[in-house]
Protein backbone atom coordinates (compact mmCIF):
# COMPACT_ATOMS: atom_id res chain seq x y z
CA UNK A 1 0.00 0.00 0.00
CA UNK A 2 1.37 3.69 -0.80
CA UNK A 3 3.85 2.05 -3.44
CA UNK A 4 3.46 3.84 -7.19
CA UNK A 5 3.06 0.34 -9.30
CA UNK A 6 2.91 -2.77 -9.36
CA UNK A 7 6.70 -3.96 -9.71
CA UNK A 8 7.97 -3.10 -5.96
CA UNK A 9 9.14 -6.48 -4.10
CA UNK A 10 6.79 -8.69 -2.04
CA UNK A 11 8.09 -9.00 1.38
CA UNK A 12 8.78 -12.28 1.76
CA UNK A 13 6.14 -12.99 4.79
CA UNK A 14 3.44 -11.75 2.50
CA UNK A 15 4.45 -13.50 -0.60
CA UNK A 16 5.16 -16.78 1.79
CA UNK A 17 1.18 -15.99 2.17
CA UNK A 18 0.31 -15.58 -1.41
CA UNK A 19 2.08 -19.36 -2.58
CA UNK A 20 0.27 -20.84 0.50
CA UNK A 21 -2.99 -19.67 -0.38
CA UNK A 22 -2.35 -20.21 -4.63
CA UNK A 23 -1.06 -24.20 -3.85
CA UNK A 24 -3.80 -24.90 -1.47
CA UNK A 25 -6.12 -24.38 -4.59
CA UNK A 26 -8.09 -27.84 -6.02
CA UNK A 27 -6.04 -29.18 -9.30
CA UNK A 28 -9.12 -27.53 -11.54
CA UNK A 29 -8.81 -23.77 -9.66
CA UNK A 30 -4.79 -23.93 -9.89
CA UNK A 31 -5.38 -24.58 -14.08
CA UNK A 32 -7.94 -21.71 -14.16
CA UNK A 33 -5.45 -19.54 -11.66
CA UNK A 34 -2.79 -20.09 -14.32
CA UNK A 35 -4.39 -18.90 -17.50
CA UNK A 36 -6.09 -16.10 -15.49
CA UNK A 37 -2.30 -15.33 -14.60
CA UNK A 38 -1.52 -15.24 -18.28
CA UNK A 39 -4.31 -13.04 -19.35
CA UNK A 40 -3.93 -10.47 -17.04
CA UNK A 41 -5.31 -8.67 -14.56
CA UNK A 42 -8.60 -8.90 -15.69
CA UNK A 43 -10.66 -10.83 -18.06
CA UNK A 44 -14.04 -12.41 -18.70
CA UNK A 45 -15.66 -15.84 -18.50
CA UNK A 46 -15.64 -17.05 -22.31
CA UNK A 47 -11.97 -15.92 -22.22
CA UNK A 48 -10.95 -17.38 -18.91
CA UNK A 49 -12.87 -20.55 -19.92
CA UNK A 50 -11.52 -20.80 -23.52
CA UNK A 51 -7.50 -20.49 -22.36
CA UNK A 52 -7.83 -22.56 -18.94
CA UNK A 53 -9.75 -25.84 -21.29
CA UNK A 54 -12.52 -26.48 -18.62
CA UNK A 55 -15.66 -26.92 -19.16
CA UNK A 56 -18.09 -23.92 -18.26
CA UNK A 57 -19.31 -25.75 -15.15
CA UNK A 58 -15.90 -26.31 -14.08
CA UNK A 59 -14.77 -22.89 -14.91
CA UNK A 60 -17.48 -21.35 -12.13
CA UNK A 61 -16.67 -23.85 -9.85
CA UNK A 62 -12.68 -23.11 -10.35
CA UNK A 63 -13.83 -19.16 -9.98
CA UNK A 64 -16.01 -19.23 -7.51
CA UNK A 65 -13.41 -21.41 -4.98
CA UNK A 66 -11.21 -18.36 -6.15
CA UNK A 67 -13.03 -15.51 -4.92
CA UNK A 68 -13.70 -17.57 -1.37
CA UNK A 69 -9.54 -17.81 -1.07
CA UNK A 70 -9.74 -13.65 -1.82
CA UNK A 71 -7.76 -13.97 -5.12
CA UNK A 72 -9.90 -13.09 -7.47
CA UNK A 73 -13.49 -10.97 -7.77
CA UNK A 74 -15.93 -10.11 -9.94
CA UNK A 75 -16.02 -6.60 -11.43
CA UNK A 76 -19.15 -4.12 -11.29
CA UNK A 77 -19.07 -5.16 -15.20
CA UNK A 78 -19.25 -8.73 -14.80
CA UNK A 79 -15.96 -9.23 -15.55
CA UNK A 80 -13.50 -11.55 -13.30
CA UNK A 81 -9.99 -9.45 -11.98
CA UNK A 82 -7.28 -10.64 -9.58
CA UNK A 83 -7.73 -8.70 -6.19
CA UNK A 84 -4.09 -7.62 -5.94
CA UNK A 85 -1.70 -7.19 -9.31
CA UNK A 86 1.10 -9.13 -6.94
CA UNK A 87 -1.19 -12.33 -6.70
CA UNK A 88 -1.44 -12.62 -10.52
CA UNK A 89 2.11 -11.83 -10.87
CA UNK A 90 3.06 -14.95 -8.12
CA UNK A 91 0.54 -16.97 -9.82
CA UNK A 92 2.19 -16.67 -13.20
CA UNK A 93 5.38 -16.93 -11.63
CA UNK A 94 4.41 -20.64 -9.98
CA UNK A 95 2.98 -22.03 -13.10
CA UNK A 96 5.66 -23.86 -15.45
CA UNK A 97 7.21 -22.50 -18.05
CA UNK A 98 5.90 -25.43 -20.70
CA UNK A 99 2.55 -24.47 -19.37
CA UNK A 100 2.76 -20.74 -19.25
CA UNK A 101 3.81 -21.34 -23.16
CA UNK A 102 0.55 -23.36 -23.90
CA UNK A 103 -1.17 -21.06 -22.01
CA UNK A 104 0.02 -17.90 -24.15
CA UNK A 105 -0.72 -19.99 -27.29
CA UNK A 106 -4.26 -20.78 -25.99
CA UNK A 107 -4.93 -16.84 -25.26
CA UNK A 108 -3.33 -15.86 -28.33
CA UNK A 109 -5.98 -18.22 -30.44
CA UNK A 110 -9.02 -16.58 -28.61
CA UNK A 111 -8.23 -13.25 -28.81
CA UNK A 112 -7.08 -13.43 -32.31
CA UNK A 113 -10.74 -15.37 -33.20
CA UNK A 114 -12.30 -11.79 -31.84
CA UNK A 115 -9.86 -9.50 -32.88
CA UNK A 116 -12.19 -7.73 -35.93
CA UNK A 117 -10.42 -4.11 -36.76
CA UNK A 118 -6.94 -4.94 -35.33
CA UNK A 119 -7.47 -3.65 -31.76
CA UNK A 120 -6.21 -6.95 -29.89
CA UNK A 121 -3.38 -7.41 -32.51
CA UNK A 122 -0.89 -6.29 -29.91
CA UNK A 123 -2.12 -8.54 -27.46
CA UNK A 124 -2.13 -11.62 -29.92
CA UNK A 125 1.36 -10.79 -30.69
CA UNK A 126 2.38 -10.67 -27.15
CA UNK A 127 1.07 -14.08 -26.73
CA UNK A 128 2.24 -15.39 -29.26
CA UNK A 129 5.83 -14.20 -28.96
CA UNK A 130 5.19 -15.53 -25.65
CA UNK A 131 4.43 -18.90 -26.27
CA UNK A 132 7.22 -19.34 -28.64
CA UNK A 133 5.45 -19.01 -31.98
CA UNK A 134 7.31 -16.12 -33.56
CA UNK A 135 6.56 -16.35 -36.81
CA UNK A 136 2.85 -15.96 -36.32
CA UNK A 137 3.68 -13.20 -33.78
CA UNK A 138 5.51 -10.91 -36.79
CA UNK A 139 2.18 -10.86 -38.57
CA UNK A 140 0.63 -9.45 -35.66
CA UNK A 141 2.65 -6.73 -34.60
CA UNK A 142 2.83 -5.69 -38.25
CA UNK A 143 -1.39 -5.78 -38.01
CA UNK A 144 -1.20 -4.19 -35.11
CA UNK A 145 1.34 -1.21 -35.94
CA UNK A 146 -1.06 -0.56 -38.93
CA UNK A 147 -3.67 -0.45 -36.43
CA UNK A 148 -1.93 2.06 -34.75
CA UNK A 149 -0.63 3.90 -37.45
CA UNK A 150 -4.19 4.20 -38.49
CA UNK A 151 -5.00 5.89 -35.24
CA UNK A 152 -2.43 8.15 -35.89
CA UNK A 153 -0.71 6.77 -32.55
CA UNK A 154 2.54 6.62 -34.12
CA UNK A 155 5.05 6.01 -30.95
CA UNK A 156 2.76 2.98 -30.65
CA UNK A 157 3.16 1.76 -34.15
CA UNK A 158 7.22 2.09 -34.33
CA UNK A 159 7.19 -0.21 -31.28
CA UNK A 160 5.24 -2.63 -32.61
CA UNK A 161 6.98 -2.70 -36.26
CA UNK A 162 10.51 -2.83 -34.28
CA UNK A 163 9.09 -5.97 -32.43
CA UNK A 164 8.38 -7.57 -35.61
CA UNK A 165 11.57 -6.34 -36.93
CA UNK A 166 12.93 -8.01 -33.95
CA UNK A 167 11.39 -11.30 -34.19
CA UNK A 168 11.64 -11.77 -38.16
CA UNK A 169 13.66 -14.78 -39.76
CA UNK A 170 13.25 -13.04 -43.14
CA UNK A 171 14.41 -9.30 -44.83
CA UNK A 172 11.23 -6.91 -44.09
CA UNK A 173 13.07 -3.98 -45.72
CA UNK A 174 9.37 -1.98 -45.98
CA UNK A 175 9.22 -1.75 -42.09
CA UNK A 176 12.88 0.49 -41.74
CA UNK A 177 10.79 3.35 -44.69
CA UNK A 178 7.97 2.55 -42.57
CA UNK A 179 9.35 3.37 -39.11
CA UNK A 180 11.62 6.29 -40.28
CA UNK A 181 8.22 8.21 -42.00
CA UNK A 182 6.85 7.69 -38.37
CA UNK A 183 10.24 8.80 -36.83
CA UNK A 184 9.82 11.98 -39.11
CA UNK A 185 6.67 12.62 -38.77
CA UNK A 186 7.47 12.41 -34.70
CA UNK A 187 10.08 15.11 -35.29
CA UNK A 188 13.28 12.11 -34.26
CA UNK A 189 15.43 13.03 -37.52
CA UNK A 190 17.69 11.17 -35.77
CA UNK A 191 16.24 8.15 -35.26
CA UNK A 192 14.37 8.34 -38.74
CA UNK A 193 17.99 8.51 -40.35
CA UNK A 194 19.18 5.51 -38.70
CA UNK A 195 16.11 3.43 -39.46
CA UNK A 196 15.95 4.41 -42.63
CA UNK A 197 20.52 3.01 -43.37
Amino acid sequence: QGESGPDWPLPPGVRGLLEARIRRTGEIAGQVLAAAAVLGRQFDFDLIRAVSGRSGEETVAALEELAQRGVLAETRSGEVAFRHEQARRVAYELTSAGRRRLLHGRAADALAARDGGGALAAAVAQHLRLAGRDREAVAWFLRAGTHARALYANAEAVDYFREALGLADEDLGFLHEEIGDLETLAGHYGSALAAAS
